[in-house]
């Protein structure tokens, strides 16, 4: 991902067709150039873990895609807050 919106080797060698990504709605031309800490673009990550018998665990998956049911995560806090507003205030809110 960062190839695309940075240096573009990937279109220039033609390995993607550069028609493919101009042409994907969820492309976004003022993203050229941006730089994110530790080149980390994926805020959320769906990541299992699984153990064997001796206890040692493993990456089972390792997906960088919105996990199902994350969506639940993010709103619930702030359904709670608005449901009950005194259970929030004594923390610093942070985001939108």
């Amino acid at each position: 991902m960062p190839d695309v919106y940075r240096d573009q080797r990937i279109l220039r060698e033609k390995i993607i067709p550069a028609e493919l990504i101009y042409a994907a709605k969820m492309f976004r031309r003022e993203m050229f150039h941006v730089s994110v800490p530790r080149n980390n673009l994926h805020h959320i990550c769906g990541t299992d873990l699984i153990r064997d018998k001796a206890g040692t665990y493993f990456v089972l998956e390792d997906n960088g895609r919105t996990p199902s049911g994350v969506s639940y995560v993010l709103e619930k806090p702030l359904g709670d807050e608005a449901r009950v507003p005194t259970l929030f205030g004594a923390y610093r809110r942070t985001g939108n």
